[in-house]
């Protein structure tokens, strides 16, 4: 981080050739909406990004000390929503969605996302990571929050996950809770067991796959990735 006068920047720094890359380019030129400010400086064989946070305070900063609302992360990410649609016109590609990348005003009125051409994290691990950020920040008693929070969840286990099919999931997800009573005979306490479990599972599992890899045989990798892709199909949840 750095401040100049008035103004704040949070810097990534990168090897590669920033200034001349034309993806940058566009979101200097054209400052696109839903996304911070950002300037390349080139420095002894290094670029360095610095994107303007004047203002601003990170998601794991803004909730500190207290839960995310559901109409907070309805905002959240429909102004997700709205922001690819609008890196979408230029054919770019590369928003990190790890919650220290995230930035929001008090209100949460603006929220402001990182483009960072270079992302080298898959997509549906990145998405992973900010569901459970948000799982872990909501009101376990608010069965709305629960339910879209586990829902995008579920959507991030997929390996060959895709921002349209994130942007989908989304707004299926809000019409479903817009049209949804409150009669289902699920209970928040359910849900929230159910999303203890997977976690749970997703973590004994990838601790297993580091185990296998390091001294088991090729057959025996190929089996337990096979168990793994089964047991995801199998745990799903039902309204």
């Amino acid at each position: 981080y750095s401040r100049r006068l008035d103004y704040q920047y949070m810097m990534i720094e990168t090897d590669e050739e920033a200034r001349s890359d034309y993806r940058l380019s566009m979101l200097i030129n054209n400052r696109i909406n839903g996304f911070l400010p950002v300037h390349v400086q080139q420095m002894n064989g290094k670029s360095t990004l610095s994107y303007e946070i004047t203002s601003l305070e990170n998601l794991p900063e803004f909730l500190d000390a207290r839960k995310i609302t559901y109409d907070e992360m309805v905002s959240l990410l429909l102004q997700f929503c709205s922001a690819v649609s609008e890196v979408g016109r230029y054919l770019l590609e590369g928003i990190l969605l790890e919650p220290k990348y995230i930035y929001v005003s008090k209100s949460l009125e603006r929220i402001r996302f990182c483009y960072y051409p270079y992302q080298h994290m898959p997509l549906h691990q990145s998405v992973n990571v900010l569901c459970r950020f948000l799982i872990d920040h909501i009101d376990y008693d608010d069965r709305r929050s629960l339910e879209l929070a586990y829902g995008l969840f579920q959507e991030s286990l997929r390996e060959n996950l895709s921002i349209s099919v994130i942007v989908g999931c989304i707004k299926d997800r809000l019409e479903n809770a817009t049209n949804d009573s409150c009669d289902s005979k699920v209970s928040s306490v359910q849900i929230s067991s159910q999303i203890n479990k997977q976690i749970t599972d997703q973590e004994c599992g990838q601790s297993d796959s580091k185990q296998t890899d390091s001294g088991a045989s090729e057959q025996e990798k190929q089996q337990k990735i096979q168990q793994e892709k089964q047991y995801k199909n199998v745990q799903q949840f039902t309204n």
